[in-house]
């Protein structure tokens, strides 16, 4: 009887993948379970993305309310434990988080009250704390996630191909999802949402910012994390880029047209045989160690983001089979959408 109460009743379900990080999962979700929004009328499906560290246990021990479904899965990654949850959701709306968002009370109304209309793909910011002053990590991704927010407004139109993107703190119905077949699975770590970003966006559903709609994020990475990440980035990037033909990332393209002693001795470090990134790690972490004062943390922060782009490129030259091969993919783009 309860299962079908809920099939009639819940009109938006929450799923967040989540792969052992059940402590940080666990404050997330404890925001999720004081929602204003009626707590007959929304699920929260997490999906573990490889062998449980607790989150089982933790979830059975928690009181709710609301409808809360906890699967487990093989370690396929972000896409794979998305659509695993998704397929898997009785609303009509899924909105997509990440497992290190907090989340205001009024969350799923802000969502829910975006889908009135015609469909559309909703997004809210994702805001952060204070850096930590022991974590550059933290600051790295404050600085990139600031910078994107910050430039949308009202007054700018969403624009392809950067707003083309389903990111966490994104909400669409369902039979899209259904329509589009969800994230395709080949990009196992990155890029996934950028890809359903471009096809919902050729398909002619409405982009729709919601700046109220803000959630908070757990700084948790570690600067070899977000390098690690820069690898399946690059690598993604160029898969991304065979798929779609009318599209490109920026990064690319910049690093090929700019004329400047920057730029060189990036494309130099780029095509080494060797990477230079365990002497550019050891260097970080020097002035890493002492980042008083100022100047040395602005050079750490300076030296791990030339991590992350040299990582990126070298990726990218990989996947392509070589740099000229990054330069031809670039150079027969179109641009926008056809």
């Amino acid at each position: 009887m309860t299962a079908s109460l809920n099939q009639t009743e819940i009109e938006i379900s929450v799923v967040i993948p989540t792969y052992q990080r059940s402590r940080i999962l666990s404050q997330s979700l404890k925001t999720l379970l004081t929602q204003d929004f009626p707590h007959r009328r929304y699920e929260i499906i997490i999906v573990s993305d490889g062998p449980d560290d607790g989150i089982l246990n933790d979830v059975r021990e928690m009181k709710t309310r609301c409808s809360l479904l906890v699967l487990n899965q093989a370690h396929g990654g972000q896409a794979a434990a998305r659509n695993t949850g998704w397929q898997k959701a009785m609303g009509r709306v899924v909105l997509f988080l990440d497992d290190d968002l907090l989340c205001e009370p009024d969350l799923l109304t802000q969502h829910m009250e975006a889908h009135g209309g015609e469909p559309c793909l909703a997004f809210g910011p994702i805001l952060t704390f204070a850096a930590d002053a022991k974590n550059l990590a933290s600051e790295v991704i404050s600085i990139h996630l600031n910078r994107y927010y910050d430039n949308l407004c009202p007054s700018r139109p969403l624009a392809w191909p950067e707003d083309a993107c389903v990111r966490p703190n994104s909400s669409v119905a369902r039979n899209i999802l259904v329509r589009l077949g969800g994230f395709d699975e080949r990009f196992y770590r990155g890029r996934e949402d950028t890809d359903l970003g471009l096809r919902l966006w050729k398909a002619g559903i409405k982009f729709r910012f919601l700046p109220a709609a803000g959630v908070r994020q757990i700084h948790a990475k570690t600067a070899e994390e977000l390098v690690r990440d820069a690898e399946d980035f690059g690598r993604n990037d160029i898969l991304l880029s065979r798929k779609h033909r009318d599209y490109h990332p920026a990064r690319f393209g910049s690093l090929h047209k700019r004329a400047s002693l920057r730029t060189a001795i990036r494309q130099v470090l780029v095509r080494m045989p060797v990477s230079p990134d365990p002497v550019l790690r050891w260097a970080y972490y020097l002035f890493q160690r002492y980042n008083r004062p100022a100047i040395m943390r602005k050079v750490a922060l300076r030296l791990l983001s030339l991590r992350q782009t040299i990582t990126w490129y070298r990726a990218a030259r990989r996947e392509a089979g070589s740099w000229n091969g990054v330069l031809r993919i670039l150079k027969t783009r179109n641009v926008g959408p056809k």
